[in-house]
């Protein structure tokens, strides 16, 4: 998913807290010199307990750190939490200090293009819109058990992968499968098409060549 501004496609991030609007959780304290299992995190307390009640439920999301009017400062990969109180990777840079809100996104993967993150470069689609030059598409299996001839697989073909996890029916067939491992098929696509009318730009030295930065399967035990 992805939305174009100023000529760019930027990924688009799935928000759980809050789950609509623009803004965040006030931030009632920070602190950039806590520790987590031995090593060093970042800890912010937020104003109310926006996390809800299961500890750890949105472990391995990203925490965006936003400033008074919204705009995007930092985002740093969760590594604990209570309700109200999130412990956070320093993976991610300095702690934003001016940060005054934060909010929660299903952030698995990062994409650089160009030394920016996002798809980079865009072209006017078929239908008068603009298309990243370049896109990414994952695709997943799930398996009981690859060694044992008689486990099941999802999708049940081998080299065959789904795509569409938010389907009701693919998350269905996934938990009732039980499947202790996961495949994953990443797709380069350097000549992008969003629909079939779409004639993208032809391969040169300066087409942008997106990079995966990192991709998280956030299991559930």
């Amino acid at each position: 998913n992805y939305v174009v501004s100023q000529g760019l496609a930027n990924t688009v991030y799935p928000q759980v807290i809050p789950a609509s609007g623009s803004g965040g959780v006030a931030i009632q304290n920070r602190n950039a010199n806590a520790s987590f299992l031995g090593r060093p995190a970042y800890r912010i307390v937020l104003a109310q307990p926006a996390m809800g009640t299961t500890d750890d439920r949105y472990v391995h999301y990203e925490a965006e750190l936003l400033d008074a009017s919204g705009a995007l400062l930092g985002s740093y990969r969760i590594l604990s939490h209570t309700a109200s109180e999130l412990v956070l990777s320093p993976e991610g840079g300095p702690l934003e200090v001016a940060a005054t809100q934060a909010r929660v996104v299903a952030k698995f993967f990062k994409i650089v293009t160009n030394g920016v993150e996002g798809l980079g470069s865009t072209y006017a689609g078929g239908q008068g819109g603009r298309v990243p030059v370049a896109n990414i598409r994952f695709g997943f299996a799930f398996h009981q058990n690859p060694q044992d001839p008689n486990a099941q697989r999802y999708p049940a073909t081998p080299g065959t992968f789904a795509y569409d996890l938010s389907d009701p029916a693919v998350q269905e067939a996934v938990r009732a499968l039980g499947a202790p491992f996961v495949q994953w098929d990443i797709l380069f696509d350097t000549a992008f098409r969003s629909n079939a009318q779409d004639v993208p730009p032809a391969l040169n030295p300066e087409t942008p060549l997106p990079e995966l930065h990192f991709l998280r399967l956030p299991f559930r035990f």
